[in-house]
């Protein structure tokens, strides 16, 4: 279906009547002026690719023709899609050289029947788990928004193609709310919206920012809404930056101009300004504080292992200390035992010679006791009385 959209946006509130029962997820693609056919048919051959099956695709084109509204038309119908989307290519009018991008996104908006919003410009994609991740967490944690990980992809061109130099993250973990407050680290295409739970909240672009509106947008957002970050370090999504200037933002462009300089200045000053006036929820304030005061707490925990680290070194040193005195004390026991077993051996000898000795004494005590037999018995009586009180250890009878 071909619709050329030039009446002013309609509510999206008027659209639908009753959220809860809507499950659809509206994709608005924005195809900028200029925009290169090739890179839109990969960002919607991505978007075949989904495991969300319920799709509303709303292809904004700048002033388009009647032959762009058909090529576009046809890109989308000849993608393989495992159940065909509504697809709906509306062309949006602006004077000639101007930038449209917030108008177009405006427009999707205003045209859009689903509960869950998602945003896409022709030259990015998402990954075929993306937008199931992402609804999943809506629907089981009650968030108005979720945030996925999201690829840099820096691409430089070759004839008839162009191929990836490298890939790194665009924002890396929880930080990624705490350095919105300073620039813009969500990419555009890296979260859904849960429009059932934006209450009042004006869902619009600012159409006076040619740069920087995504940006702008996520400010409102985000002092409003709490994001959803649970699968912030799942990769849902890639930016594609191509290295030869194409793109808008000015990181692909070696030598910018000065009016693009000129252009971005202007723009983002206006987001600036609005930026130290917003109120910050309590909820995103909490989150940064929190932020904070882990790393805090993480270079403390630090510490505190650096400290156990040397109290253990220190106990180590001691322990070797006890064992080495623990060892002396046992040479020494060894040393007593063998000591007193050499008086052992030395008293056992004593007492041996004494026995020897002694045994001697009684034998020759015998010999004068069998002599004394042969003289006068008085005699012998006296010399035996006088032997016994000599000796006081030998008793021999008379005979």
């Amino acid at each position: 279906m071909v619709t050329s959209e030039l009446a002013p946006p309609i509510e999206a509130t008027e659209a639908v009547d009753d959220w809860g029962s809507n499950s659809t997820l509206s994709v608005i693609i924005r195809f900028h002026q200029g925009g290169n056919t090739q890179f839109l048919d990969e960002a919607l051959f991505s978007l075949a690719l989904q495991d969300w099956d319920e799709l509303e695709l709303l292809l904004m084109v700048q002033n388009a023709t009647s032959e762009l509204e058909a090529e576009v038309e046809e890109l989308a119908h000849r993608q393989p899609w495992r159940v065909p989307p509504r697809v709906r290519v509306l062309s949006v009018t602006m004077p000639a050289g101007a930038d449209g991008r917030s108008r177009l996104l405006n427009r999707g908006i205003a045209t859009a029947r689903g509960r869950y919003l998602a945003y896409l410009d022709y030259d990015d994609l998402v990954y075929p788990h993306g937008y199931r991740t992402l609804i999943s967490r809506l629907r089981s944690h009650g968030y108005t928004w979720a945030v996925g990980g999201c690829l840099k992809a820096r691409s430089l061109s070759a004839p008839g193609h162009w191929y990836v130099v490298e890939k790194t993250r665009l924002s890396k973990g929880r930080s990624a709310i705490k350095n919105l407050c300073a620039g813009n680290s969500i990419a555009i295409h890296s979260y859904v919206i849960d429009r059932a739970r934006l209450g009042d909240f004006d869902i619009g672009f600012d159409e006076e920012l040619t740069r920087g509106e995504d940006y702008d947008f996520l400010l409102r957002l985000a002092t409003r809404h709490r994001p959803d970050l649970g699968v912030i370090e799942d990769v849902v999504c890639e930016y594609r930056m191509r290295m030869d200037g194409s793109n808008t933002v000015l990181d692909c462009q070696a030598t910018a101009s000065h009016e693009a300089q000129r252009e971005w200045s202007h723009c983002l000053a206006i987001v600036d300004r609005r930026r130290h006036l917003l109120r910050w929820s309590v909820t995103i304030a909490e989150l940064a504080a929190l932020d904070s005061a882990c790393d805090a707490l993480d270079a403390q925990l630090q510490q505190h292992r650096a400290v156990i680290a040397e109290l253990s070194a220190t106990t180590t040193q001691h322990s070797d200390l006890i064992i080495a005195q623990q060892a002396h004390i046992e040479k020494l026991e060894a040393t007593i035992a063998h000591e007193q077993a050499v008086v052992a051996r030395q008293a056992a000898t004593i007492e041996g010679y004494e026995r020897v000795r002694l045994t001697s004494s009684y034998q020759a005590f015998e010999q004068v006791c069998g002599m004394l037999n042969y003289v006068p018995r008085p005699v012998r009586r006296a010399v035996y009385y006088l032997l016994q009180v000599s000796l006081r250890v030998f008793k021999a009878p008379l005979r």
